[in-house]
């Protein structure tokens, strides 16, 4: 199996929805209380042969000034 990694695209969003609701058993995440969705954020995904999902790194970049 060969595996490509590349951007998610818009037309990706339905599908890392599906792929983060199987694996996480929801669309949701939240993380030090902050709830995050990650199929609008923006990430990578990994396709297989058949361009099925098998990874995904998403995330959010926030500047914080003290």
């Amino acid at each position: 199996m060969s595996v490509r990694i590349r951007p998610v695209t818009k037309e990706d969003r339905n599908r890392v929805r599906d792929f983060i609701r199987d694996q996480w058993g929801d669309e949701i995440i939240i993380v030090h209380g902050i709830i995050y969705q990650p199929h609008k954020l923006k990430g990578f995904v990994a396709t297989d042969d058949n361009k099925s999902i098998v990874g995904l790194a998403t995330y959010n970049i926030t500047i914080c000034r003290h």
